[in-house]
């Protein structure tokens, strides 16, 4: 009926799976930047549209949300990590599913917080939302640390 084999494999290293999870992190973070880049262009070009009436309310939502968000994005990883967990050790697999998962959190929360200024006009209060989301991705670049094991003498997972 369905084929439910991933159509690429899962990463069977640490190291593997650190290269593949920093490439997605840095692709995700040059989105940001260039999404940021354009409202910036836009702002100086006054092309924006001026909505302050309406940017207070969106500034409002898109820090709840990101003050949400971000513990949400952490719990989520951290229940991905304990399904993945095996010795002492996150899966390689486990890691880049948690990580991918939160990444695209705090991405989600960036791009809102600007899409909001691009609509609005309205930097301030605005802009604290994709700061703090995006000091949040930036904080957490893959280091791998999830997939060493606690114990150096333990043996590692079996693949």
């Amino acid at each position: 009926m369905f084929d439910t084999t991933p159509s690429t494999p899962a990463p069977k290293t640490p190291e593997e799976a650190l290269r593949a999870i920093r490439l997605i992190w840095a692709g995700l973070l040059m989105g940001q930047v260039m999404i940021a880049i354009v409202a910036a262009v836009l702002h100086t070009q006054g092309v924006m549209p001026k909505l302050p009436e309406l940017g207070f309310y969106f500034a409002i939502f898109a820090i709840a949300e990101t003050v949400v968000a971000i513990p949400a994005g952490l719990f989520v990883r951290g229940e991905v990590y304990k399904r993945h967990w095996q010795g002492h050790a996150v899966t390689p697999a486990g890691y880049n599913t948690g990580m991918l998962l939160f990444l695209a959190i705090c991405e989600g929360s960036t791009l809102m917080g600007l899409i909001f200024i691009l609509v609005t006009g309205t930097w301030f209060p605005t802009i604290l939302a994709p700061i703090l989301a995006f000091a949040a991705f930036v904080a957490n670049f893959p280091n791998g640390k999830a997939m060493q094991p606690d114990d150096p003498f333990a043996t590692p997972p079996s693949p």
